[in-house]
């Protein structure tokens, strides 16, 4: 709803409304630290994350390279039982 409001140095109106937003509060020093707190805690969480996500890509390299290493000593030692049985 808006009101007709004179002004009392220059005797114009203005419009006024009164459900005027009300201005947010200035964040206390309390307030602030708490948001920093958090948002330090939640990139110190995404940080663990992406720590665990590298450790488990790390072990699935690892095993993928054990596995060709055991898949390349069986080839060569078919290949020796292969040169014995020749001889």
């Amino acid at each position: 709803m808006t009101t007709a409001i004179r002004c009392q140095c220059h005797g114009s109106e203005k419009l006024s409304s009164r459900n005027r937003e009300r201005p947010q509060p200035r964040p206390t020093r309390q307030s602030l630290e708490t948001i920093m707190a958090d948002i330090e805690d939640t990139t110190s969480l995404d940080a663990l994350e992406e720590d665990e996500e590298e450790e488990e890509e790390e072990e699935e390299e690892k095993e993928e390279e054990e596995e060709w290493e055991k898949k390349e000593e069986r080839k060569e030692d078919e290949e020796e039982k292969e040169e014995k049985e020749e001889e």
